[in-house]
């Protein structure tokens, strides 16, 4: 019975400890003056106010040092705060 027990027991640590590693890699905080602050940081190094699609994605990357697809959910929250335009493939600061 006492096996069972802490089998069962170390079970449910080892999901929880991948549980709380998932969310942990999967959950990025930002906020709206750091995104801007790092968006600046992507025009000023390409030197243009507008873009591709791709090169911003791939510039604010290596800027924020976050994944393809959180640096997707990053476009789209400043797209939503007014912070950049996206106009078909190309991405420019607003006037």
């Amino acid at each position: 019975m006492n096996t069972i027990l802490i089998a069962a027991g170390i079970i449910l640590v080892c999901m929880a400890i991948a549980y709380f590693a998932y969310r942990h890699r999967h959950y990025i905080q930002f906020s709206k003056e750091n995104l801007k602050a790092n968006i600046g940081k992507v025009f000023d190094e390409a030197g243009e106010k507008a873009m591709p699609r791709q090169d911003f994605l791939m510039k604010l990357k290596d800027v924020c040092g976050c994944t393809q697809k959180q640096a997707v959910m990053l476009l789209g929250e400043a797209r939503k705060a007014g912070l950049i335009a996206v106009e078909g493939k190309d991405v420019r600061l607003p006037e």
